[in-house]
């Protein structure tokens, strides 16, 4: 009976083992599409406030700035850098206008 129950964790244990990792690879593979999407959108309302803002030339309000602030620490924190900092830092130095919304 001590054979039968020694065998019996010998084979459970890899296979629990195995289904484990194999759980926690599927949670990655999620959890890195989740970040790489979120992380996209980040750089697009850079790229949004940017084209608003910084390209038509109309200047930014300070609101803007700090939104512009938040995205940019959430995006630069996941790992996104390149041209999301860039937009980042013209909207930051943009001239800066009255808090009106457009």
């Amino acid at each position: 009976m001590e054979e039968l129950a020694r065998a019996a964790v010998q084979w459970a244990v890899p296979v629990v083992l195995a289904a484990l990792a194999a759980s926690l690879m599927r949670l990655y593979r999620l959890m890195d599409a989740m970040q790489e999407g979120t992380r996209t959108m980040l750089r697009s309302r850079l790229v949004d406030l940017h084209e608003r803002y910084v390209v038509s030339g109309k200047g930014c309000p300070d609101w803007v700035k700090q939104e512009a602030s938040q995205v940019y620490g959430a995006y630069h924190g996941m790992g996104g850098n390149g041209t999301g900092t860039h937009y980042y830092q013209e909207i930051v130095n943009a001239p800066i206008r009255g808090d009106s919304e457009d």
